[in-house]
């Protein structure tokens, strides 16, 4: 029995529908696994601030290690050394002299972890392993290992600045790789790295 046209526009149309509605929907699902692999493959690192288990910073010859206790909480496994208090006011005393401001380590890693999940990576400079001395990574100013709830540790190390002042040059273990990150970003935890010392180094 011969099918009417219209009988066929509409069967026509249904599946025109089924195949435009198939496509935007897959589109939309590899357009997006295909943006979050794009945002993964930029950061510094990829481990969120509550995935870290523990933390070790090496700057200045000295090693503080920080890491989650049973309240979930970052604080450091050994007693860091306090700041040095000011000397007492000789003379004619115009201003105040505050005591030393006391800061929660614990909670400024949290955060600063929060930072390194956040930077992006400006440029690739070097994709094998190597030495790096050009980049200042022979001797870094900081190495950071972060050590994840479960898997294996990743090891950031910051070199020198580059020629404008503006970035830094960063080897990450793994994948081995040279890195260029923006220095402002970081510019707060490296020094906030490089000030705190074990109370007995």
């Amino acid at each position: 029995m011969p099918v009417s046209r219209g009988r066929a526009g509409v069967r026509l149309t249904s599946l025109l529908v089924i195949i435009l509605v198939s496509s935007t929907a897959g589109a939309w699902y590899f357009g997006g696994q295909a943006t979050e692999a794009t945002t993964t493959a930029k950061q510094v690192v990829s481990l969120t601030s509550g995935n870290v288990q523990k933390v070790t910073l090496q700057a200045t010859g000295q090693a503080v290690t920080f890491e989650r206790n049973a309240d979930g909480k970052m604080a450091p496994t050994s007693p860091i050394a306090t700041p040095t208090a000011a000397p007492a006011p000789v003379g004619l005393v115009t201003t105040p002299v505050l005591p030393p401001v006391q800061i929660d380590t614990g909670a400024r890693i949290e955060s600063y972890l929060t930072q390194l999940h956040d930077l992006t990576i400006d440029r690739v400079l070097v994709k094998t392993p190597g030495e790096g001395a050009e980049y200042g990574l022979d001797k870094p100013v900081l190495v950071a290992t972060i050590s994840p709830k479960s898997g294996a540790p990743v090891t950031i190390s910051f070199g020198s600045g580059n020629p404008q002042g503006n970035a830094v040059y960063v080897r990450r273990d793994p994948p081995g790789d040279i890195v260029l990150v923006s220095r402002y970003t970081i510019d707060e935890f490296l020094k906030f790295a490089q000030s705190i010392t074990p109370a007995n180094p």
